[in-house]
Protein backbone atom coordinates (compact mmCIF):
# COMPACT_ATOMS: atom_id res chain seq x y z
CA UNK A 1 0.00 0.00 0.00
CA UNK A 2 1.76 3.21 -0.99
CA UNK A 3 1.09 6.36 1.67
CA UNK A 4 -0.19 9.62 -0.20
CA UNK A 5 1.55 12.53 1.38
CA UNK A 6 -0.80 15.58 1.70
CA UNK A 7 1.00 19.01 1.22
CA UNK A 8 2.90 20.18 3.59
CA UNK A 9 4.03 23.95 2.73
CA UNK A 10 1.76 27.27 2.72
CA UNK A 11 2.37 30.33 1.82
CA UNK A 12 4.91 31.87 4.05
CA UNK A 13 3.74 34.97 6.84
CA UNK A 14 5.03 38.12 5.88
CA UNK A 15 7.11 37.55 9.25
CA UNK A 16 9.05 34.60 7.19
CA UNK A 17 9.85 36.29 3.75
CA UNK A 18 13.14 35.38 4.22
CA UNK A 19 12.62 31.78 4.92
CA UNK A 20 11.36 29.29 2.34
CA UNK A 21 9.84 26.04 2.92
CA UNK A 22 11.46 23.08 1.71
CA UNK A 23 9.24 19.76 0.95
CA UNK A 24 9.65 16.46 0.58
CA UNK A 25 6.47 14.70 -1.14
CA UNK A 26 8.50 11.27 -0.63
CA UNK A 27 8.67 11.56 3.08
CA UNK A 28 5.84 13.86 3.86
CA UNK A 29 7.41 16.37 5.41
CA UNK A 30 8.47 20.13 5.45
CA UNK A 31 10.89 22.12 7.24
CA UNK A 32 11.93 25.87 6.68
CA UNK A 33 15.24 27.55 6.13
CA UNK A 34 16.83 30.59 5.42
CA UNK A 35 16.18 31.93 1.76
CA UNK A 36 20.06 32.30 0.96
CA UNK A 37 20.46 28.54 2.07
CA UNK A 38 21.39 26.02 -0.53
CA UNK A 39 19.47 22.90 -0.47
CA UNK A 40 21.14 19.16 -1.25
CA UNK A 41 20.25 15.82 -1.32
CA UNK A 42 23.49 13.54 -1.45
CA UNK A 43 21.72 10.50 -0.48
CA UNK A 44 18.56 9.02 -1.72
CA UNK A 45 18.09 5.75 -1.92
CA UNK A 46 14.35 4.14 -3.29
CA UNK A 47 14.46 1.70 -0.41
CA UNK A 48 16.85 -0.43 1.91
CA UNK A 49 15.88 -3.80 3.64
CA UNK A 50 19.24 -2.59 6.08
CA UNK A 51 17.88 -0.68 9.10
CA UNK A 52 21.05 1.13 9.81
CA UNK A 53 20.89 2.79 6.18
CA UNK A 54 19.77 6.27 5.76
CA UNK A 55 17.97 6.33 2.78
CA UNK A 56 17.51 10.35 1.97
CA UNK A 57 19.65 13.21 3.14
CA UNK A 58 19.08 16.76 3.17
CA UNK A 59 21.90 19.38 3.22
CA UNK A 60 21.33 22.34 4.43
CA UNK A 61 24.10 25.06 4.26
CA UNK A 62 24.73 28.77 4.49
CA UNK A 63 26.41 31.41 6.10
CA UNK A 64 25.17 30.46 10.15
CA UNK A 65 26.36 27.02 9.42
CA UNK A 66 25.15 23.96 7.95
CA UNK A 67 22.07 21.08 8.81
CA UNK A 68 21.53 17.27 7.47
CA UNK A 69 18.28 15.81 8.06
CA UNK A 70 18.30 12.20 7.34
CA UNK A 71 15.93 9.71 6.79
CA UNK A 72 15.64 5.71 7.73
CA UNK A 73 12.79 3.62 6.94
CA UNK A 74 11.12 2.77 10.06
CA UNK A 75 11.71 -0.94 10.82
CA UNK A 76 10.17 -0.41 14.23
CA UNK A 77 7.09 1.74 15.61
CA UNK A 78 8.94 4.37 17.61
CA UNK A 79 11.72 6.07 18.38
CA UNK A 80 12.58 4.32 21.39
CA UNK A 81 12.25 1.14 19.76
CA UNK A 82 14.55 1.89 16.86
CA UNK A 83 17.17 3.27 18.72
CA UNK A 84 17.53 0.48 20.89
CA UNK A 85 17.15 -1.46 17.84
CA UNK A 86 20.55 0.51 16.22
CA UNK A 87 22.49 -0.33 19.20
CA UNK A 88 21.96 -3.73 18.92
CA UNK A 89 23.05 -4.09 15.47
CA UNK A 90 26.18 -1.56 16.20
CA UNK A 91 27.02 -3.80 19.29
CA UNK A 92 27.58 -0.45 21.25
CA UNK A 93 25.57 2.34 22.60
CA UNK A 94 25.38 4.70 20.21
CA UNK A 95 23.06 7.20 21.54
CA UNK A 96 23.49 8.65 25.40
CA UNK A 97 19.61 9.44 25.63
CA UNK A 98 17.50 6.77 24.55
CA UNK A 99 13.79 8.58 26.08
CA UNK A 100 11.97 10.93 23.92
CA UNK A 101 12.79 14.17 25.90
CA UNK A 102 11.42 16.50 23.40
CA UNK A 103 8.94 16.89 20.48
CA UNK A 104 9.17 17.73 16.98
CA UNK A 105 6.56 18.21 14.51
CA UNK A 106 4.33 17.00 17.50
CA UNK A 107 5.85 13.79 17.21
CA UNK A 108 8.08 12.48 20.18
CA UNK A 109 11.85 13.22 19.96
CA UNK A 110 14.86 12.44 21.23
CA UNK A 111 17.35 15.49 21.28
CA UNK A 112 21.09 15.23 22.90
CA UNK A 113 24.33 16.79 22.17
CA UNK A 114 27.43 14.62 21.23
CA UNK A 115 30.61 14.97 21.86
CA UNK A 116 29.60 18.09 23.94
CA UNK A 117 33.71 18.32 25.39
CA UNK A 118 35.10 18.43 21.56
CA UNK A 119 35.15 20.50 18.51
CA UNK A 120 33.30 18.30 17.00
CA UNK A 121 29.97 18.52 18.97
CA UNK A 122 26.90 17.78 17.44
CA UNK A 123 23.36 19.04 18.13
CA UNK A 124 21.31 15.87 17.62
CA UNK A 125 17.40 15.47 17.30
CA UNK A 126 15.62 12.16 16.47
CA UNK A 127 12.24 11.74 15.56
CA UNK A 128 9.23 9.71 13.95
CA UNK A 129 6.01 9.96 12.52
CA UNK A 130 5.43 6.18 12.87
CA UNK A 131 6.76 5.22 9.41
CA UNK A 132 10.32 6.61 9.21
CA UNK A 133 12.99 7.67 11.44
CA UNK A 134 14.41 11.42 10.73
CA UNK A 135 17.73 12.81 12.65
CA UNK A 136 18.42 16.66 12.04
CA UNK A 137 21.94 17.32 13.22
CA UNK A 138 23.84 20.54 13.86
CA UNK A 139 28.01 20.60 13.66
CA UNK A 140 28.17 22.91 16.14
CA UNK A 141 30.42 25.55 14.42
CA UNK A 142 28.78 27.96 16.83
CA UNK A 143 28.76 30.53 13.78
CA UNK A 144 26.94 33.69 14.53
CA UNK A 145 23.23 33.31 14.47
CA UNK A 146 23.59 29.58 14.10
CA UNK A 147 21.89 28.25 17.36
CA UNK A 148 18.87 30.30 16.67
CA UNK A 149 18.75 29.27 13.21
CA UNK A 150 18.46 25.36 14.26
CA UNK A 151 16.02 26.35 16.87
CA UNK A 152 13.86 28.23 14.16
CA UNK A 153 14.49 25.04 11.49
CA UNK A 154 12.89 22.78 14.32
CA UNK A 155 10.21 24.55 14.85
CA UNK A 156 9.34 24.60 11.22
CA UNK A 157 9.14 20.92 10.69
CA UNK A 158 5.83 19.74 10.01
CA UNK A 159 3.68 16.50 8.68
CA UNK A 160 0.57 18.46 7.80
CA UNK A 161 0.43 22.18 6.56
CA UNK A 162 0.65 24.07 10.29
CA UNK A 163 3.87 23.77 11.82
CA UNK A 164 3.55 22.58 15.72
CA UNK A 165 6.63 24.41 17.37
CA UNK A 166 9.57 21.73 18.23
CA UNK A 167 9.66 21.53 22.69
CA UNK A 168 13.23 20.89 23.32
CA UNK A 169 14.61 20.58 26.98
CA UNK A 170 16.40 23.55 28.32
CA UNK A 171 19.07 22.06 29.84
CA UNK A 172 20.43 20.38 26.23
CA UNK A 173 19.15 23.86 25.13
CA UNK A 174 21.46 25.36 27.47
CA UNK A 175 24.74 22.97 27.08
CA UNK A 176 24.53 23.89 22.95
CA UNK A 177 24.14 27.66 24.20
CA UNK A 178 27.10 27.63 26.57
CA UNK A 179 29.33 24.94 24.09
CA UNK A 180 28.81 28.42 21.75
CA UNK A 181 29.63 30.57 24.34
Amino acid sequence: MTTVWTRTCSPAPSSELEWRCYEDVDYGFAISHPESWQVRTPINRTSSDDPAVIVRRHEFSGSEGAVDLDIWLGSQPDIVAWLEEMNSISGSRLFPSMEPNATVGGHPAVVHIMDPDSHHSMFTVFFGEGTHIYRLWYTMSCREGGLSTVRRMLDSIRFSPEPIPAEIPDDVWQQALRICE
